[in-house]
């Protein structure tokens, strides 16, 4: 049953979420500021199409000119009386009666997504917890260097070519590719949607006991032997 919000209740939540944007005491970072600082001037883009971005790799605007109006975490900033808010809460409402369907839009860099059309849904979505967003994204690919961060990025770009899979990662330079091998999945095999391995990694319900059963018969031990053999730092994963 879709649950019918007030202007009311959207006045009350969008001030709570000003107050605690306030509180974190920082803005949003902007891509092109970043690109500049890191001397990337010529940059190649790839379309990637329409992705379900994870909420929690969406950490800022493509652009200087909305990241003063939002946190650092993509709370709303500016007073309750202006447009933004009130834009803002027409999202809130919509959320809530009917759904927000449109993707945004971003751009990928480093395996972290930054908005350029979009930023007051992903704030309103934030704000309830969203896991995912969908959004039609472009990657910026940054110049090879020798740098640990840079290799791991390759590789990774390697891994999301087979499995579309952007909700993983390490610390280590390797484990892409050892997780490759370990579901018996190699590039010159082809792409990984044809293998089980994605479709149990990129499930978010599980509609029956059956599937349930071939995800701890299969993926757990799979990621139990990966985790132990590469002591792996950090893994985000929506399973």
């Amino acid at each position: 049953m879709a649950i019918t919000a007030t202007m009311a209740e959207a006045q009350n939540d969008y001030y709570k979420a000003m107050r605690a944007g306030k509180r974190e005491g920082e803005t949003l970072p902007n891509l092109d500021d970043i690109l500049k600082e890191k001397n990337i001037v010529a940059v190649r883009e790839v379309p990637l199409g329409l992705v379900q971005i994870p909420s929690e790799l969406i950490v800022g605007t493509k652009t200087a000119g909305r990241s003063s109006a939002f946190s650092k975490g993509f709370k709303p900033l500016l007073k309750e009386n202006t447009e933004f808010a009130y834009k803002w809460m027409a999202l809130y409402k919509a959320h809530l009666n009917e759904g927000i369907r449109e993707p945004i839009k971003a751009y990928e860099f480093m395996n972290k997504f930054y908005v350029e059309e979009g930023n007051k849904r992903v704030s309103v979505l934030k704000f309830f917890d969203a896991v995912s967003i969908p959004g039609n994204v472009t990657r910026i690919v940054p110049p090879r260097t020798e740098e640990k961060e840079n290799k791991i990025y390759y590789e990774f770009m390697d891994f999301y070519a087979l499995s579309r899979i952007n909700y993983i990662w390490f610390t280590q330079l390797g484990s892409f590719a050892k997780l490759q091998r370990l579901v018996g999945k190699r590039p010159e095999h082809g792409a990984m949607t044809t293998d089980w391995i994605l479709h149990l990694l990129t499930t978010v319900s599980v509609p029956n006991t059956r599937q349930m059963a071939v995800i701890k018969s299969r993926l757990l031990p799979v990621m139990r032997s990966f985790i132990l053999s590469v002591c792996m730092t950090t893994v985000h994963s929506t399973i």
